[in-house]
């Protein structure tokens, strides 16, 4: 599914960010971004550089993708539970900030 930040004032720097996820109140999994991990992840995302820069700070109207990374987190119809945290400030994101669509 994809997440575009749709207020706030200050981008968050990806390497502050945590992208948690889980399915039908099921556990918990971080996800990484995409390329920075182990490569043993049950979830990741990735960022949207469509401007074709190395973006390293997620803005105002910018989209992250959060997908399963090999595990069957979810297979199909699920709800999923999205938690948002800015590390730098420990502070939890909410749905104020952000508007999340599921893509199939």
């Amino acid at each position: 599914f994809h997440v575009t930040m749709t207020a706030g004032d200050d981008p968050i720097d990806f390497v502050n960010l945590s992208v948690r996820i889980s399915a039908d109140g099921g556990p918990s999994y971080s996800c990484v971004e995409q390329g920075t991990g182990w490569g043993d992840e049950s979830c990741v995302y990735s960022v949207d550089n469509s401007h074709g820069e190395i973006n390293t700070a997620w803005e105002l109207a910018e989209t992250i993708t959060v997908m399963e990374n090999g595990d069957n987190i979810c297979s199909g119809g699920c709800e999923i539970d999205l938690t948002l945290i800015d590390m730098e400030y420990g502070t939890t994101l909410n749905s104020y900030y952000f508007c999340c669509h599921l893509w199939v």
